[in-house]
């Protein structure tokens, strides 16, 4: 499955300051996608769990299939590292990282763990299915309070940071076990993250539906219905909590009118442009 860290617009960019662009994109392969491919010497393959895959949380790749077992957050980590070496990029001014759906699931918890950012950073993270909150509490009938439930890992990792769970992520325990919670919020409410939405994605049918409710695949566990009922109430709740977790005006919620789950569409927008490469592009005409 792809994951899109930088998204090239279909239409001319009109810049004040035209500068040159590197693109890249990043493959996270399941083991169905190329198993010849997977079991070479080097490779790193995850397994397909259903719901889009554990490369968006940074699980391990299968260490078994070619003995390569990094975190796909260590994957991201290395392609930044290449590109802060000064030397080889000593003219970078801006660096985003972008993801819709899955990959915008994996931008968000990257962008919250990695050490690896400066002020010339900027992640954005489009239409996911679910996020990882900073607190215990979830908006229950329009209030935010600890939950009733017995759905016991609604907060634990990769929808909260509370360690424990069913998932062995040695990349996320490293940081957890590192950095407090309030040390976490401190550090991640000073970089600067967009969260996309389109207004249209409301579908709260699971699965491929079709139609009107094109949903391509919303997560549909307790952990993920206690966010929401779908990608626009989740994303508008986990703003909310941002805010109460003291997190301001560095993360930005922006709102694509009139458009449902598409990446293309939510990343060509006016608004998708100007997220990515900053407010002094513009769309210019075909």
């Amino acid at each position: 499955m792809p994951m899109t860290t930088f998204v090239l617009p279909q239409r001319r960019l009109n810049c004040r300051e035209c500068t040159h662009l590197i693109l890249f994109s990043s493959w996270h392969l399941f083991i169905t996608d190329d198993r010849e491919i997977c079991a070479t010497a080097g490779a790193a393959c995850w397994e397909e769990d259903g719901s889009g895959g554990p490369w968006r949380y940074g699980a391990d790749a299968i260490a078994s299939l070619s003995a390569t077992n990094f975190s796909s957050f260590a994957v991201l980590d290395q392609f930044i590292d290449i590109l802060l070496n000064r030397r080889a990029f000593a003219s970078v001014e801006r660096i985003t990282i972008a993801g819709h759906s899955a990959g915008g699931q994996f931008v968000q918890r990257w962008s919250l763990l990695t050490r690896m950012w400066d002020d010339r950073f900027h992640g954005v993270v489009a239409n996911p299915s679910s996020y990882a909150f900073l607190t215990p509490l979830r908006s229950i009938h329009g209030k935010w309070q600890l939950p009733s439930t017995r759905c016991n890992q609604y907060n634990q990792w990769e929808w909260g940071v509370a360690v424990g769970g069913n998932y062995t992520v040695p990349y996320v325990d490293g940081v957890l076990h590192r950095l407090d919670l309030s040390t976490l919020i401190h550090r991640f409410g000073k970089r600067s993250m967009y969260y996309m939405v389109g207004s249209q994605d409301v579908c709260t049918v699971p699965g491929n539906s079709k139609g009107w409710c094109s949903s391509h695949g919303l997560e549909s566990t307790c952990m993920d219905r206690m966010q929401g009922r779908n990608r626009w109430e989740r994303n508008s709740r986990y703003m909310d909590s941002l805010r109460l977790v003291g997190v301001g005006e560095t993360h930005n919620r922006i709102v694509v009118p009139g458009v449902g789950h598409d990446h293309s569409l939510m990343f060509n927008s006016k608004q998708g442009i100007a997220a990515i490469y900053g407010s002094h592009v513009v769309a210019g005409a075909m």
